[in-house]
């Protein structure tokens, strides 16, 4: 489950870990060193009260859609290729855009 406290999101390196085939202590590395990133982008509309949390390692993508109580509704992972260094490209497909695009499941 994700917590919402004070304005804040905040998720276990254990569930981070598990959609990017990862351990968690190397989840907690790779954040500290820039290698694993993330995006969190709130619902509007008929999604409003949800949000979407997308974590980038070098190699995997992992994407949580959760309600307004912190659980879980929709995971989606899956194997990407980065440029080193760096985030997914400003002009990259997003949101239904981007799982269209690569044929996954939001």
């Amino acid at each position: 489950m994700i917590e919402f406290e004070g304005g804040m999101i905040q998720i276990s390196a254990e569930e981070v870990a598990r959609g990017l085939g990862m351990t968690p202590a190397d989840v907690m590395l790779g954040i500290r060193q820039g290698q694993i990133t993330s995006i969190c982008e709130a619902g509007v509309g008929e999604d409003a009260g949800r949000h979407r949390l997308t974590f980038f390692s070098p190699t995997r993508r992992l994407r949580l859609t959760v309600n307004s109580h912190g659980k879980v509704i929709r995971q989606s992972c899956a194997n990407i290729r980065r440029k080193k260094g760096g985030s997914p490209p400003a002009d990259a497909p997003r949101g239904r855009d981007a799982a269209q695009a690569n044929g996954v499941d939001q």
